[in-house]
């Protein structure tokens, strides 16, 4: 079985979607073996990737066009069994096809994105997933909502949920102190990390800071923002707002190399989101040890379990009242810390890596009989 790799994520920035795509590529690589693995990327992506040689196509053309005209032309030409399009969209020419489609927001909460991406994604996603011979997906719900907005079968669509990546893990002191001291943070804060849509509740979150300043005692306390933005996003109003709270210190995008060592050096990760596929930062801030604030909402039960403290999303008192719990309760930190380290272990990228080599080898079967 010889699997081609919609490897358009290479070129983009790295998000939540495509580091699922970087390491599920790397995990199905190091299951399959290189001879057995196409990687088909734009030009401009770098010419090697987890050992794997990358295959380049379509001169100066980029984005959905390369991805619609070019690939299915790339895939023909490398006559591979089966394309795999890891990033929520793939070509709709191309039947013998898995894609992972993360989550449906576009559908569900289309104010959070710049309304041609929302048109042209609406009109992509219900076609290919009827096209494609596989979905899959990263939470159940993300497949209840796919179905529900798609309206493809359930018996279509397999759920295989993120990992985390080994790099998340406690960190001695000595170098969360470093790491503090060069990039200038506060010595205590709350982290929250999330690009600037308006379905992260960025506001939700400033406001329950806001909540915190004027009616606790907390001292020497921060609020570190961070997250990068995008011209795919509308961004949340509330942004502009921050700049007239006290003790916020907002770092822009941090890189996946930085992103370790700032979990670990969080008293709290808060993470109030209205809507998510999976929520793979409260995860990677779990396998830190940081405690975790999450909303009660979509898919992040899932992924937290018992390892967090959920609030109500849409309630910023909620909100400021389970991050002040946290802070105030050194045996909840405790416990919290516990049950996160023993949560994130349970996601693994190997284990996602199988799970869906599974799903190729039973679609490849399916096809030739």
């Amino acid at each position: 079985m010889r699997i081609a790799i919609n490897a358009r994520f290479l070129i983009q920035r790295l998000t939540g979607v495509q580091r699922y795509a970087r390491e599920i590529t790397r995990g199905i690589a190091r299951l399959l073996g290189p001879e057995n693995i196409k990687l088909i990327a734009p030009a401009g992506a770098a010419p090697e990737f987890v050992g794997l040689e990358v295959f380049h196509y379509g001169g100066f053309v980029r984005g959905h066009a390369w991805e619609q005209v070019v690939l299915p032309m790339a895939v023909r030409r490398n006559r591979t069994d089966l394309l795999f399009s890891p990033g929520n969209t793939g070509p709709i020419l191309v039947s013998d096809q898995v894609v992972t489609v993360h989550d449906v927001g576009v559908f569900a909460r289309p104010e959070g994105f710049n309304p041609n991406f929302v048109r042209w994604y609406q009109f992509l996603l219900p076609r290919l997933t009827q096209q494609v011979r596989r979905v899959v997906t990263i939470s159940e719900f993300s497949k209840r909502e796919i179905v529900k907005y798609l309206g493809i079968s359930p018996d279509k669509i397999t759920v295989i949920p993120n990992g985390v990546s080994e790099r998340f893990t406690p960190m001695e002191q000595r170098a969360i102190l470093a790491f503090k001291e060069a990039r200038r943070l506060p010595e205590r804060f709350i982290l929250g990390l999330a690009s600037r849509a308006p379905n992260k509740n960025f506001g939700g979150l400033l406001k329950a800071w806001q909540y915190l300043c004027e009616r606790t005692e907390l001292k020497d306390l921060w609020l570190v923002v961070a997250g990068g933005v995008s011209r795919t996003l509308q961004i949340d109003p509330a942004n502009a707002g921050m700049q007239n709270l006290p003790w916020v210190y907002d770092l822009g995008y941090v890189s996946d190399e930085d992103l370790p060592a700032l979990y670990n050096a969080a008293d709290v990760f808060v993470f109030p989101s209205f809507y998510e596929g999976f929520g793979l930062p409260p995860l990677e801030a779990m396998a830190c040890g940081t405690p975790v604030v999450v909303s009660s909402t979509a898919s992040l039960p899932e992924v937290v379990g018992d390892a967090g403290v959920y609030v109500n999303p849409y309630d910023v008192e909620d909100i400021a009242q389970g991050i002040y719990r946290v802070l105030t309760d050194q045996e909840l930190r405790r416990q919290l810390r516990e049950k996160g380290l023993a949560r994130a272990k349970l996601f693994t990228w190997e284990r996602s890596a199988k799970e869906t080599l599974r799903v190729f080898e039973e679609v490849f079967v399916r096809k030739e009989e």
